[in-house]
């Protein structure tokens, strides 16, 4: 039972670290950085589960496919942010968050535990 114990509590500590250093791998972009990869076209996925075509214009405006679906809303660079507004039937959610590269991805607007709440792509 003792051994058993140790043992969770060594998985539990090990996930913390690797959890709290999942950010670390790259520094966050600036946001001069962030303004060279916008406007384009992105395949973005919010929360690992909704996939998005997301156009994003030079006049700030945003459109987004989402199966049958069309969203639209604005983008803004925010010191060392990405602000998002999406014009929802339930109203407008505004979400800000910090970007970092990994790949050929990005990933951003961060949850308490690390892990990112978007993921995208140019397409």
């Amino acid at each position: 039972m003792f051994r058993l114990s140790v043992h969770i509590a060594v998985l539990i500590v090990a996930w913390a670290i690797f959890a709290g250093s999942a950010n670390a791998d790259t520094p966050i972009l600036r946001g001069s950085q962030i303004k060279e990869i916008f406007p384009g076209s992105f395949v973005v996925v919010w929360k690992g589960r909704h996939t998005l075509s997301v156009r994003a214009g030079r006049d700030g405006g945003m459109t987004a496919d989402y199966g049958a679906a069309s969203l639209t809303g604005k983008w803004k660079v925010k010191g060392n942010k990405l602000c998002v507004s999406v014009n929802l039937w339930i109203g407008t959610k505004k979400r800000c968050g910090t970007l970092r590269r990994r790949g050929k991805w990005y990933v951003g607007m961060f949850r308490k535990n690390g892990a990112p709440r978007l993921k995208f792509r140019h397409q």
